[in-house]
This record gives structure tokens, C-alpha cells and sequence, in this order.
């Protein structure tokens, strides 16, 4: 949850394959479309059910209910096609390798020569992450295995996915380092790291790092595009007991780096709540895809006062929330607090203070029988709209996007509070807003979305973000933490007008997180919903 996702498909419920859009060979750019997947784990999207106990209580089965977008690879030389989950949320590139364990017996295809402790790692991480990855580490369905061969306990079914022999790839070369990762629910990952040509949708791709897991209990691996400060190389346990911390270029690093793209900076748009496919722009934004100006806030540091000179994850200030419907506004709190926007979790979470002022508007009620907020339904025609503050901008969703399910009048909300006074920003909430990530000036711009237009506007980035203006709130950005209150007015004309049309940020953050080679190592605490995870590292190694 706590980190964050290329793709069609003819079906909806089925494998998503990796597709780019063909554009005009002058122009860098790279546009990929994805299938948007709902469901307990990757290989089974079970519907939500809402049913009425006889006692009249709602019983509502919503458990780890996920998003999911896949995309297909093809890896090595000659190719061989896998799939993973693009993950905006972490960083590594890493793929479930033939000689895994945890295959079936029927579909594991054996590695050519044996696997060495070495390949295997001697470690796990502990690094757990959270969003993007760490959501998925709950996510990904899991096997069970009481064996190192796996024996008659392996039961995920690799030959749906796929998995990567890396011995029968003629360009794949071994770093001859380990890579293990594992996950709050006990999925994990470990092989060897090395590099190999790729392939999605047809955009050919050399020399890209590439893990190789050669024993993990997940049935797809993952294209993390996050900040490289999220590296396993860099942000690891392992990495800060051996010494040998170090940053790479990732995928959209690479893109870059081979003229692919001019700047390291993508574009997502999740398309409606009903919409079965979505797109990301490597190195461009889609006017069309939104409506007014896209605005432009900081990407939060939450650990520099550990060390960390750069952002590791995508948290911007929110400003205030409140709600509107018709010629009514109310503002719940103008207090702000870090918002992690993670398209790797489905719900919304806040301190629960937020919740309980958002909950008394609402006459919602909190059950502990299903463990969510319930309210009496909307009419079909209710226009009230969740309104978030990001310091002279709003995003709106409608209220009907935060409703999970309906039953006999009541409804049930995709809210739910955390620990602590930050906030997590899932789908709910960005399927309603155009968010352009900035990984080198570390910027988030965002608008509107626009779900009506079906012609398209898309303009290269090569400096700053075409049309974007600096928010009026851009520099008064979540610093520490204060006690939530309510009042305010989010409403007023000071908090809507828009900043300069210039970035005053532009520069300030340029340089590459990969020179900061003496950054410490973060530890990350982010509450205790059952779906965020911590993001655990090694500052007690480097203190």
C-alpha cells in the first residue's frame, strides 16, 4: 500500500498484456495502456458481497479487496514472456525465475545447473514495503510449501504467468549479488540480481536490471517505477550490513538514460470507477485527460531529519477536506498532513479524527461486525462531492466513488482510519484526479479528471510540465505534526486561486537522488491499518 503500477486485454477478468500505443518517431514518448483488476488476490477477483443478517445488521465480505494492473513482459534473448505488477510505489524490477520451488510440480521447468546459496541469498530483507509493492505482498496470491523442493505442498500454477530461465537466455548477465525481499503477510522473494533485454508492448528495451527470483511463494513478480531511494540495493537491511548500498537506474531511469523519454517524469490516468483499462505516459502528459490547470506541489521528505536528503515515496501536503452538494459546503478540517498518493491500495485512509469529523456529516457510523463506516445511501441523483485541499487547488470525488457497497438502504464506505496524522490516498480517490509524478525535481502536478474526452493531447516533457502552475500552497507544506481540529473554510477565494505560472521549485530538487551516496538509511512508520505496511531499513546500522 505504501508504495504503489501496463497493459490490454480482450478480457477484462483475464492475464492483461502490455501494449504501446505506436506514436510519431520524433516524438519521446511512451504510452501504455493497462487493464484495471479488482479482487482478493491477482488470480481471483471475487465480487463483494453485501447481504442483510436476519437481525437486520449488514454482513459485508470485502476482505483485502485490491486493485491490481499487470503487464506482460517479454524477457532475455530469446524471449521469454512473464508477468509482473507495475508498482508505482517501489522500485525493482524482479521476476519469478523457471527452477522456483514453489511451482507446481507439472509446470516447474528446471533451471540449467543447480542453484547456489548464493543465488538464493543467505538473507531476507527486511525490508517490508508498503502501497505499491506492500500492498501487493498481500495482494499476489501465495503457496505454501513444507519442503525445499517444494514437494506435494507447491501449488502455484506457474505456467499461467510464466517464469524466466535465465540459463536459456543468451543476454542475460548475473551481478552475482542477492536479492531477497519479503512482505508483511509472508510472501517473499529471493535469486540473484543481473541484466537482460525486455521487451512491453513492444518497446524493445536492453541491458535492464532485473532480479530473478529463484524461490518465492508470490505467483507474478513486479516493475517497480517508484524513486530510486526505494531500491532494495539501497534501501535494504542487507544492503546497509554488507556496505554495499548503491542506487541503479531503474526502468524509467533507463528510459531516460537511452533517449527514450527527456525526462524522468510519467503521467497516470485510472480512467473512471467503471472503466475497465486505464494508461500511463512515460515522459508526457494528456491535456485531454484532464479539465482546468494542472497544479504543482513537493514531494514531502518525511525522513530527512533521519539523513535522508530526498524523497523516497509519493507524499504531498493535504491541505483540508471538506464536502459540497449543490450550493452547500462544509469543511471538515483545514489541519494538514501528509498524503500518500498510492495507486497500489484501493481504499482511503486518515488519522481517525479526520474520519470521525467526515463520519458526522455523513451520519456514518462506524461497524465493528465488518469493520467499516455505514451510512444511509445516497438518492441516485445526489451530487455531493468529497472535497481535498492541496493549498489552492481541490480534487473532487463524487460520494458514489467512496461507496463500496449498497444493501437495503445502507452503504458502506471505502474510508477507514489509521494511527498516527498522515493519510493514504488509494483509488478511490485517484481515479478522480490526472497525477503527473516528477521523479527528478520530486513535483507532483494534478487535475481534474476528465473521463468525457475521447481525442487526446499529448505534449512532451522535457523541462517543466507543460501548462502546470505552482500552487498558491506551495510552500506551505506538512512540516510536523499537529493536533487535528475542525473549522476552517476551504471554500474561501484564498484557498482556491492558483499559484504563479512559473515552478519555483524547479530546480531546486534536480539533482538525482542516485548521487546521494551517504544518505541514511530510513525507517518508515505509517500506522496499522491491516492493509499499510512499514517500510523497515537500517538507520540503527548507520547511526
Amino acid at each position: 500500500m505504501k508504495l504503489g503500477q501496463i497493459l490490454q486485454s480482450a478480457v477484462v477478468a483475464g492475464v492483461a498484456c502490455g501494449a504501446a500505443v505506436p506514436q510519431e518517431s520524433s516524438l519521446p514518448v511512451i504510452r501504455l495502456s493497462f487493464n484495471k483488476r479488482y479482487g482478493r488476490t491477482y488470480e481471483d477477483s471475487l465480487p463483494n458481497r453485501l447481504r442483510k443478517r436476519q437481525d437486520g445488521t449488514v454482513e459485508l465480505d470485502l476482505k483485502n479487496r485490491q486493485n491490481f494492473y499487470s503487464v506482460n513482459l517479454e524477457v532475455g534473448t530469446p524471449s521469454q514472456e512473464v508477468v509482473v505488477l507495475l508498482d508505482t510505489g517501489s522500485s525493482d524490477l524482479w521476476i519469478t525465475g523457471a527452477g522456483n520451488p514453489y511451482c507446481k510440480a507439472s509446470t516447474r521447468n528446471a533451471e540449467l545447473g543447480e542453484v547456489t546459496e548464493d543465488d538464493l541469498g543467505s538473507e531476507i530483507m527486511s525490508w517490508i514495503t508498503g502501497g505499491g509493492v506492500g500492498t501487493y505482498g498481500s495482494q499476489i496470491a501465495t503457496a505454501t510449501t513444507t519442503s525445499a523442493n517444494g514437494g506435494s505442498s507447491a501449488t502455484i500454477d506457474c505456467s499461467e504467468y510464466g517464469t524466466f530461465n535465465k540459463n536459456n537466455s543468451r543476454t542475460f548477465r548475473s551481478n552475482e549479488t542477492a536479492f531477497d525481499i519479503s512482505y508483511g503477510d509472508g510472501s517473499f522473494a529471493s535469486g540473484v540480481w543481473g541484466t537482460d533485454d525486455i521487451s512491453v508492448g513492444g518497446l524493445n528495451v536492453s541491458n535492464v536490471s532485473i532480479a530473478v527470483a529463484n524461490e518465492t511463494n508470490s505467483s507474478v513478480g513486479v516493475l517497480g517505477i517508484g524513486l530510486a531511494g526505494l531500491e532494495s540495493t539501497y534501501s535494504s537491511s542487507q544492503s546497509a550490513v554488507s556496505g554495499n548500498r548503491y542506487m541503479y537506474a531503474n526502468f524509467p531511469m533507463v528510459l531516460k538514460e537511452r533517449g527514450m523519454i527527456k525526462k524522468n517524469v510519467y503521467s497516470l490516468y485510472l480512467n473512471s470507477p467503471d472503466a475497465s483499462s486505464g494508461s500511463i505516459l512515460f515522459g508526457a502528459v494528456d491535456t485531454s485527460k484532464y479539465d482546468g490547470d494542472l497544479y504543482t506541489v513537493p514531494i514531502l521528505n518525511q525522513y530527512k531529519n533521519q539523513g535522508v536528503s530526498a524523497p523516497l515515496q509519493f507524499d504531498v501536503t493535504l491541505q483540508g477536506m471538506g464536502m459540497k452538494n449543490g450550493s452547500s459546503q462544509t469543511t471538515f478540517t483545514t489541519t494538514p498532513i501528509p498524503a500518500l498518493l498510492d495507486s497500489g491500495t484501493t481504499l482511503a485512509y486518515f488519522p481517525q479524527e479526520v474520519i470521525e469529523l467526515m463520519a458526522s456529516e455523513l451520519d456514518a457510523r462506524y461497524s465493528s461486525t465488518i469493520g467499516y463506516y455505514v451510512m444511509p445511501c445516497p438518492s441516485s441523483d445526489d451530487d455531493t462531492n468529497i472535497v481535498f485541499d492541496f493549498g489552492g487547488f481541490h480534487i473532487n470525488g463524487n460520494l458514489s466513488d467512496f461507496i463500496l457497497q449498497r444493501q437495503a438502504g445502507s452503504c458502506v464506505l471505502g474510508v477507514l482510519p489509521m494511527s498516527g496524522d498522515s493519510a493514504i490516498l488509494g483509488d478511490l480517490f485517484l481515479v478522480n484526479a490526472y497525477v503527473v509524478y516528477d521523479l527528478e525535481n520530486y513535483e507532483i502536478s494534478m487535475a481534474q479528471a476528465n473521463y468525457h474526452n475521447s481525442s487526446e493531447n499529448i505534449q512532451v516533457i522535457s523541462n517543466s510540465v507543460p501548462n502546470a502552475k505552482a500552487a498558491a500552497g506551495y510552500s506551505s507544506t506538512y512540516s510536523t505534526s499537529q493536533s487535528i481540529t475542525s473549522g476552517g473554510n476551504i471554500f474561501t477565494a484564498s484557498s482556491t486561486l492558483s499559484g504563479s505560472a512559473s515552478n519555483p521549485a524547479s530546480n531546486s530538487a534536480s539533482t538525482s537522488a542516485r548521487s546521494s551516496s551517504n544518505v541514511a538509511a530510513p525507517l518508515l512508520n505509517a500506522g496499522s491499518s491491516s492493509l499499510l505496511v512499514t517500510i523497515f531499513c537500517a538507520l540503527s546500522f548507520l547511526l
